[in-house]
């Protein structure tokens, strides 16, 4: 019940409090047509540099594109599940989300990243990376060059900067204003809510 109150009183402060926040909020758009057809996996990463990097988390909206193809794979501190809102928090090592996917034309999705460490970065250590990846069916990267096999990843940099790298001619990222970023954290808390809640009723019944 705490949970799910300071969860609630979140979602009623975000229309007031998030647009004099730092934030980050991107939609992702990734041409999957040379591969449509194939069956693979969709890999989402939200990791600390160290552990002593400050708190941030990690939103994945409105992902549509392709055929999911469950269960998913979760390590670390991660809620929700595709294609509804996915969380990643960097409170742990290795934060990941992964599912079988069938792709399709395109994958589409909205990422958001927010927390402390962009809205009162402190002196810490360290950063945090996001990064998404998609994969063949033995675990091959697809679509990059890269030596990470991202197709693209965001630095939270330990001063509450942002950097974007893009390492695929298949990917095209575009900002989006912080006013649609409140209405989006808005609606991912009311969404946690309900995570939050069906976790707790199986605890109950278990």
């Amino acid at each position: 019940m705490l949970v799910r109150g300071v969860l609630l009183a979140m979602c009623c402060s975000a229309f007031a409090t998030a647009a004099f926040a730092d934030q980050v909020l991107y939609s992702v758009s990734v041409d999957t047509h040379t591969i449509s057809g194939l069956t693979g996996t969709v890999d989402f990463q939200f990791d600390p540099a160290t552990p002593l990097s400050q708190f941030a988390f990690s939103e994945i909206l409105n992902f549509t594109g392709g055929s999911l193809v469950p269960p998913s794979t979760i390590t670390g501190d991660v809620g929700g599940a595709l294609p509804g809102i996915v969380v990643l928090n960097n409170d742990t090592p290795t934060n990941e989300y992964q599912e079988g996917f069938v792709f399709g034309p395109n994958i589409l999705f909205d990422l958001l990243i927010a927390g402390p460490a962009l809205t009162n970065p402190g002196l810490f250590l360290g950063g945090s990376t996001f990064s998404f990846s998609v994969l063949n069916s033995t675990g091959v990267p697809l679509l990059t060059t890269s030596s990470s096999g991202a197709l693209f990843a965001v630095d939270v940099n330990a001063g509450g900067t942002t950097t974007l790298n893009i390492y695929s001619p298949a990917v095209t990222i575009t900002p989006e204003p912080a006013s649609l970023f409140t209405l989006l954290t808005a609606v991912a808390v009311i969404g946690l809510v309900s995570v939050w809640s069906k976790r707790n009723s199986r605890s109950r019944l278990s």
